[in-house]
C-alpha cells in the first residue's frame, strides 16, 4: 500500500514538474503546442465577442420594433387630428367663431 501511494505521488510530481513530457519527447513539439494553444484561445475569444455582438444586435432590433410601433401610433393620431371634422370639433370645444368656409375662395388675378 505504501509503494502504491509513493508511486501515485511520484506520478503526480512527475506530471507537475514536466518530467513526463521530457521522457515522452514532447519538448520537440512545444512550439506547435504553444501555437495551437494560442489559436484555440483566440478562437474562443473571437466567438465570445461575436456572440456578444449578436446579442446586442437582437436587443437593438427589438427596441427598434417597439419604436416603429410607437411611431406608427403617433403618426396615426396626428393624421386623425388634421381631419376637417376633427378640426371643426376642436374649434367648437374651444368656443371659437371660426367655421369651415361656406363657399369656395375666390382667386384674384
Amino acid at each position: 500500500m505504501k509503494k502504491l501511494f509513493h508511486w501515485i505521488t511520484q506520478a503526480f510530481l512527475s506530471v507537475g514538474r514536466g518530467d513526463i513530457l521530457l521522457k515522452m519527447g514532447v519538448h520537440r513539439y512545444l512550439p506547435h503546442i504553444v501555437v495551437a494553444f494560442i489559436f484555440c484561445t483566440l478562437s474562443i475569444i473571437l466567438s465570445y465577442f461575436a456572440d456578444n455582438t449578436l446579442i446586442l444586435r437582437s436587443q437593438k432590433m427589438k427596441e427598434l420594433e417597439k419604436v416603429k410601433i410607437l411611431y406608427n401610433i403617433k403618426n396615426g393620431d396626428m393624421i386623425s387630428l388634421w381631419r376637417m371634422t376633427e378640426v371643426e370639433n376642436t374649434l367648437e370645444k374651444m368656443g371659437s367663431k371660426v367655421t369651415a368656409p361656406e363657399k369656395p375662395a375666390t382667386e384674384l388675378k
